[in-house]
């Protein structure tokens, strides 16, 4: 049986039959409504061939096993002591941890320890409070230390609000430079410019401009060329879309070489690289879908090559004991039993990720150009342009999620009412959740106030013609944490009035068949207002009737209708239980 597999031939099919099969499936669509459109405004086909291989592949180099980089946070060093300890003897690789609000005085005893544990790791720390950290530790022991310590004074300074002191920047880096030669100090973090909603395009072109920026300040500064290009580390955050941020990875790594080799640096190195996972698409409702999100952001970010992969916990920073303990082993697991960290470029030669490479490159490469022709990064930040093009794509995704067009499961798609939240505070006010999770909180508040919102759903004919159409309404109103009743078949007006007459709901949505809708409608309408005036009632499905408030119905905006549709129940709140 074996055998006869392994000898099975299959006959080669030409690009007009797979176009053919294909439109027999569509049942009288076009093969080419299967196409889709990026946010980067690449138009994706449904079928690569060997055609679509650019003339000249995306330039590859040897791979290092990336270490697993999870940043552990704590409240004081002591803790965080404790905390990295005991990730380092569970498989954790590098010296990587948040201390942004810690006193730097308390970091060289903690170093200490580190140290006298014999810890040989790597440093892997990203921090927006300069190098004060470093600065307060004064020690002969640095030497031998290796990794990435700094931060990107553009994109977590003047990006974020905040003042890039040249001259302070230059001294610590050369602080560094003595202190601890292999360490990589210069930072190009791309996860600001990422959290605020930037495509692949951008993130690559803005890594380029901020790139390019670096090393031509520190080369007025005496620096050469050797020197600068092997203290560069990128940072990128990885996002949902798998092969496009594979694609942004592989990208990156030959529009780099091309760059420093501008500068007469014939390096063959793509550049010290690391990731994150996003945070801007992970959400505070079913938070345990997290970890799927995080899986599949930290399998690209391995076949993209990176040197370091950061896992965020699943519920928040400084989450729970599971949610580190899945930050080491995601990536852990990918390496160690998939073995996905042993193949140089698993992307290589595939006719998709090839193209998608070539063209996302190619973006990315004018619209750099088009940033250095307009002055640069630090005038595309400071003129308030870089944050309009950001909010312009955040705001995309924001509307494709109200409408439908893509999804956040547990969130604005098979959401549980059940799920609670104490609050919507967030440090990153970005987060493509947050306006479902204050529709939530409204709800909670509305139940506390002992009115749960419950929605009653009045099924029209046989249950098997309106199902579709009640299961699509009770997924809707759960997105806003409203919960659903349904009435048993009603054939006729006076079944739905016994329904209204045992509810008493403030809200009403109707299901059925078009045919149902015009045999039952009107009369049934002015019965239900005539109970009780102050119903609201809706329809399932895009069209109105006389008597009937709206509609609930695909591609409609979710954020809005579910906004109203809380109204009602708040109605008689004063403002301190509406907050």
């Amino acid at each position: 049986m074996l055998r006869e597999m392994k000898e099975q031939e299959f006959e080669a099919r030409t690009v007009e039959e797979w176009k053919a099969a294909a439109e027999s499936a569509l049942k009288g669509k076009s093969f080419d409504s299967l196409r889709t459109e990026t946010y980067e405004g690449i138009t994706l086909k449904p079928l690569y061939t060997k055609d679509d291989l650019p003339s000249k592949l995306a330039a590859t180099s040897q791979r290092r096993s990336p270490k697993v980089a999870p940043r552990i946070w704590r409240n004081n060093w002591e803790g965080l002591f404790k905390a990295l300890e005991e990730a380092m003897e569970k498989g954790q690789e590098c010296i990587s941890f948040r201390g942004d609000e810690l006193d730097p005085e308390g970091f060289p005893p903690f170093m200490e320890k580190i140290l006298a544990k014999g810890k040989d790791a790597d440093a892997f720390f990203l921090t927006d409070r300069d190098f004060s950290l470093m600065n307060a530790w004064k020690t002969e022991k640095g030497g031998a230390f290796s990794g990435v310590f700094g931060w990107d004074p553009v994109s977590q300074g003047l990006f974020s609000g905040g003042y890039w002191d040249v001259p302070a920047w230059i001294r610590n880096l050369e602080t560094i430079h003595g202190f601890a030669p292999a360490l990589k100090p210069i930072i190009i973090d791309l996860s600001p410019y990422h959290s605020q909603g930037a495509h692949a395009v951008q993130e690559l072109a803005l890594a380029l401009s901020e790139g390019v920026l670096y090393i031509d300040v520190l080369l007025k500064q005496g620096w050469t060329m050797d020197q600068i290009a092997g203290k560069i580390h990128i940072h990128f955050a990885v996002g949902s879309q798998f092969f496009m941020e594979l694609a942004k990875m592989r990208a990156f790594s030959s529009l780099w070489k091309t760059v420093i080799q501008t500068y007469g640096d014939d390096s063959t190195e793509r550049g010290s690289m690391s990731a994150e996972t996003s945070p801007l698409n992970k959400s505070r409702l079913d938070p345990y879908v997290n970890m799927l999100r995080s899986g599949g952001e930290a399998f690209a970010s391995t076949l993209g090559g990176v040197d370091y992969i950061d896992v965020q916990p699943f519920d928040g920073s400084g989450g729970s004991v599971l949610g580190e303990r899945m930050a080491r082993n995601i990536p852990m697991i990918i390496g160690e039993e998939s073995h996905l960290d042993k193949v140089i470029d698993p992307g290589a030669g595939s006719y998709y990720i090839e193209w998608l490479t070539e063209e996302v490159g190619r973006r990315a490469w004018k619209e750099f150009v088009r940033i250095q022709e307009s002055g640069g990064v630090i005038p595309y930040i400071e003129s308030g342009d870089l944050a309009r093009d950001l909010e312009a794509v955040h705001a995309e995704r924001l509307n494709d999620l109200s409408s439908g067009k893509s999804t956040l499961i547990g969130t604005n798609a098979y959401a549980n009412p059940e799920d609670t939240l104490s609050s919507v505070e967030d440090d990153l006010p970005g987060r493509l959740s947050l306006p479902y999770e204050r529709l939530r909180v409204r709800a909670q508040r509305i139940a506390e106030r002992g009115s749960k919102p419950i929605a009653g759903i009045i099924g029209l004919g046989d249950w098997k013609d309106y199902k579709a159409r009640a299961d699509f309404t009770k997924g809707f109103l759960a997105v806003g944490g409203i919960y659903t009743k349904e009435s048993s078949p009603c054939h006729t007006k006076s079944e739905i009035l016994r329904f209204i007459e045992e509810t008493r709901y403030s809200y009403y949505v109707i299901c059925g068949t078009d045919a149902e809708y015009d045999r039952f409608l009107p009369e049934a309408s002015e019965s239900i207002i005539a109970i009780d005036p102050g119903i609201t009632l809706d329809i399932a499905g895009s069209r109105t009737a006389p008597g009937i408030n709206g509609s609930i119905h695909m591609r409609m905006d979710a954020l809005e209708k579910l906004d109203r549709l809380l109204s009602i129940w708040e109605e008689g709140m004063n403002d301190d239980e509406q907050a």
